[in-house]
């Protein structure tokens, strides 16, 4: 069939592709949401009844989804009237627009939603972010505005005087628009015109920076709804859910695993991201109101920590464990949980801790479902939303595909391109292996795999055992270059006891038990702390050197004469 035009309102219409938002205006208005689900969740919560959404520890404010949904509509319709016309109307053509985020709790998420409300990317930035890192974000995305809290303007004033000749760039103070007076939900209406097109980019996180000048990563709208929706029915989560919020909102776990799935499910996400209190959170799972409990590594230590030194000696302990045994599933992510951790909350809450592997480029690609057994040491089985394989065989470097792969890196085709293999697979830096049909984690290619002696040898699998020696606190093991070994096994150690000692010999003979006489520290040094980034790792790259790059006589080193050891 020939091509056939029709000439309605001065245009040139193809009468076998026109679609009736050829010819209405752009719907937009102060109580329209867009055509989303997301919205469309959050709506129906709201409809509902006036549930809890949100409940913010550090300051106090506790707010239903009708307030929540009302509150980020003014954020909207007020940044809209802060931007240029130029950039309003970029958003109506579905252009990329960047907005950085500047806030904590919940006036993060009202900001945070008030930009994906208005077709924009929202990109979120750590509270303690300085302001030449928040310029290096602001140029990598090209930022049109910042949302930020009263805490925050005076820096991003700052922030905006060096990018006034780059970038149009405004700001939006955001503290004063909560607590808006509550709208009528039977008032909002949603978008009639198309869609915002669901494969362009929602959220930019930022990669540690650890290998370098830290990479945004975009990831496209539709994964958010996506990757919520079957963490929700994985995990049963619904209405009943009330999520304790540890890890901070710029972390893809943070934001992508804990607060969004437990929002979409119509559940409550409690923040609690101040300095950690397990008096505290211990009251919480006292109060048998959680279901599911996510974590770090750390803050499942210093829990066991609180109970052994104060709660096993009280005489209302059974209340704890009462509470504590009703929460269905404990989930644990950024590193691995170690073996006596691992045991010790089993013993404590009679269920083990699920860990699972993923990362900001492309999701959860191993899990540990509701249902399933941990494995010890494991990440569980594959997501079955991805697709993954091994570089070799069953070991090797991680290979990822699947539609919660991220859409680029901003700013950075090159790295992009050389992020992927020839059959679209993503180049994960990590080494993993598969035992049936479980999964573990050996490290990073770069960092944790370590070659010595002759051998291949993960520094994951050594730093498992050194955590469960009685006096260590936290160890990580790094690979130090050496003319006789390649690389020799240095253990950095922080001691739980600080008048506690520790010697190479002692801790060598220690681990015999349980490793391979090839895998034992041939270097020790013990410290007060190690350092940590804002999402709770240790990031080894920077404070190997630090620790073991010149000499130092806190540094020990064991030798072939000195022992059979």
């Amino acid at each position: 069939m020939a091509a056939k035009t029709v000439k309605i309102a001065g245009k040139d219409v193809d009468v076998r592709e026109f679609d009736r938002m050829d010819f209405v205006a752009y719907h937009e208005g102060p109580n329209v949401l867009p055509h989303d689900l997301i919205f469309h969740t959050f709506h129906a919560s709201a409809a509902a009844g006036n549930t809890p959404a949100i409940v913010d520890r550090k300051t106090g404010y506790t707010a239903s989804y009708q307030q929540l949904v009302s509150d980020i509509l003014v954020c909207r319709n007020r940044l809209r009237e802060t931007l240029t016309p130029e950039t309003v109307d970029a958003l109506r053509k579905d252009r990329e627009v960047s907005i950085l985020l500047w806030s904590a709790g919940y006036e993060f998420t009202v900001g945070f939603f008030a930009v994906l409300a208005l077709g924009a990317i929202a990109v979120p930035l750590s509270p303690h972010i300085t302001v030449p890192e928040a310029l290096h974000y602001s140029r990598t995305v090209g930022a049109h505005a910042i949302l930020t809290s009263s805490a925050y303007t005076r820096q991003a004033k700052k922030l905006q005087q060096q990018l006034a000749q780059e970038l149009d760039f405004r700001i939006l103070e955001t503290t004063s628009l909560l607590w808006s007076p509550v709208i009528d939900m039977r008032t909002i209406r949603f978008q009639s015109g198309r869609v915002f097109d669901q494969n362009k980019p929602a959220v930019v996180i930022f990669t540690s920076g650890s290998t370098g000048p830290p990479k945004g990563v975009a990831l496209r709208r539709y994964m958010l709804f996506y990757s919520a929706n079957s963490l929700i029915r994985a995990q049963g989560m619904g209405a009943h859910t009330r999520t304790i919020q540890f890890l901070p909102t710029h972390h893809a776990t943070g934001l992508l695993f804990n607060t969004i799935p437990t929002l979409v499910a119509g559940g409550c996400v409690e923040f609690d991201q101040g300095n950690f209190d397990p008096a505290s959170v211990w009251e919480r799972i006292r109060s048998g109101e959680l279901k599911t409990f996510s974590a770090v590594p750390t803050i499942y230590v210093r829990l066991l920590r609180h109970w052994d030194a104060v709660l096993s000696k009280r005489a209302d302990k059974q209340e704890y464990l009462k509470a504590l045994s009703k929460i269905s599933y404990f989930a644990s992510s950024t590193s691995a949980v170690n073996n006596q951790t691992f045991t010790q909350w089993q013993k404590l809450s009679g269920k083990a801790i699920s860990e699972r592997y993923g990362g900001s480029e492309f999701g959860n690609v191993y899990l540990n479902p509701p249902g399933l057994t941990p494995v010890p040491g494991s990440v569980g089985v594959e997501n079955p939303a991805s697709e993954s394989k091994f570089a070799d065989g069953d070991h090797g470097e991680i290979l990822v595909r699947g539609p919660m792969l991220f859409s680029k890196y901003m700013n950075d085709p090159l790295a992009t391109y050389n992020s992927f293999d020839s059959e679209g697979f993503y180049k994960t830096g990590d080494i993993g292996r598969r035992e049936g049909n479980v999964y573990f984690i050996e490290g990073r290619a770069s960092i944790d795999i370590i070659k010595s002696g002759g051998y291949k040898i993960s520094a994951l699998d050594i730093e498992k055992e050194l955590n469960s020696h009685p006096k260590v606190e936290e160890a990580i093991i790094v690979g130090v270059d050496d003319e006789e070994f390649g690389q020799r096994i240095a253990a950095a150690v922080v001691l739980k006891n600080p008048t506690d000692t520790l010697t190479l010999h002692e801790l060598r003979q220690d681990l015999r038990t349980s490793l391979s006489n090839y895998k034992l520290p041939t270097m020790l040094r013990v410290v007060p702390e190690l350092k940590k980034t804002s999402t709770m790792k240790i990031p080894k790259k920077l404070i190997k050197g630090e620790l073991f790059g010149i000499p130092h006589p806190d540094i020990q080193r064991w030798e072939k004469k000195q022992s059979k050891l």
